[in-house]
């Protein structure tokens, strides 16, 4: 605990500003800081927030998880992952479903991506709500979805 104008002549001696964190207490809080650095540092976190968010993921500050697996992968292994996304979208992170296909599994079902991504859909049920729907790629050996939990 300083007076005033020790903390004046402390920061100035530092090249540092001060900064009130809070004059409810007694006495006052304030802290000696570099206030160009401390309007950067807040500029980059919300930039970082809006990046997240342009992403289409973030929900607040939780970040986007991303699942990626094959198309012809077995219900047991689908149900696991499945398992893992409830869990995720009940602490209330946004889900990337990202699903990729061989083309030997595209020769036996044509419509494997959007058979499985079908299969997620189902898995995980009403605990999420389909924001962008199945985005793919030309051939069909492709395919994302994203989820966010839902709020009821």
């Amino acid at each position: 605990i300083v007076t005033i104008n020790e903390a004046i002549s402390i920061a100035h001696k530092h090249g540092l500003d001060l900064m009130e964190v809070t004059l409810k207490s007694n006495p006052p809080v304030i802290k000696a800081v570099d206030f160009d650095k401390h309007i950067y540092e807040q500029k980059r976190k919300e930039s970082k927030l809006s990046k997240d968010k342009s992403k289409g993921g973030a929900i607040s500050d939780k970040p986007l998880k991303e699942f990626k697996f094959r198309a012809g992968i077995d219900n047991h292994d689908l149900e696991r992952k499945a398992s893992n996304m409830i869990k995720y979208l009940d602490k209330g992170h946004a889900i990337r479903v990202t699903l990729t296909a061989r083309q030997r599994s595209l020769n036996a079902d044509a419509k494997a991506i959007e058979t499985t991504l079908d299969r997620v859909k189902e898995l995980v049920g009403d605990k999420a709500v389909e924001v962008r729907g199945m985005k793919s790629n030309d051939r069909g050996s492709y395919g994302s979805l994203l989820l966010h939990p839902n709020k009821k």
